[in-house]
């Protein structure tokens, strides 16, 4: 009868501790759900660039787990920096060095037939910036010596749902710049 009792008990303890880990995890995703709803809603509006550069450096370290990050969309043939650079890089990459790992990166995603999952290499994961069929952009994540541990949420595809939202507001704030440009044309 004593076994019995110690078993249940154990069992008990078991069952606890489970309950407790699913609910801090629930409570977990609810606020990664929440604050990329907020991520969104704050870049939804953004009306130019600069506004689009801060909201991004301001939010999107807390999804990245403080990994180093770059992001930056291409304009009129140029890298265009959104967020984030290689001053924040434990690998010491020069601007030009950003820029080129961007060119590959966008590269690979138009040979992966518009698939719009990240590529890991070289220790970063990169992120494509994409609206509707056009990747116009790439967001970088260092992931090798650098960062916070993985904190019981999948970072990759926070991020890459960020990465979705930072896509969808750079197109919009260009879009918003060309229509401005082509009134005061007319």
């Amino acid at each position: 009868l004593l076994l019995y009792f110690q078993a249940r008990h154990h069992e008990q303890q078991i069952q606890h501790a489970v309950r407790n880990a699913t609910s801090r995890e629930l409570r977990q995703r609810d606020s990664v759900s929440e604050a990329l709803t907020g991520f969104g809603v704050a870049l939804a509006r953004a009306s130019d660039i600069a506004t689009v550069r801060e909201i991004v450096q301001r939010s999107l370290r807390q999804f990245s787990g403080g990994r180093p990050f770059w992001a930056g969309v291409r304009a009129k043939g140029k890298w265009v920096s959104i967020s984030g650079g290689p001053e924040e890089s434990s690998g010491m990459v020069s601007v030009e060095g950003v820029e080129r790992m961007a060119d590959q990166a966008l590269k690979r995603f138009e040979e992966s037939a518009g698939t719009s999952e990240a590529l890991e290499w070289e220790g970063r994961v990169f992120f494509p910036l994409v609206v509707g069929e056009t990747t116009g952009g790439v967001l970088i994540v260092e992931v090798s010596g650098a960062g916070a541990p993985d904190e019981g949420f999948d970072w990759r595809q926070t991020m890459g749902t960020a990465a979705t939202l930072v896509g969808i507001a750079a197109r919009n704030v260009q879009l918003a710049r060309e229509v401005e440009e082509g009134e005061r044309s007319v």
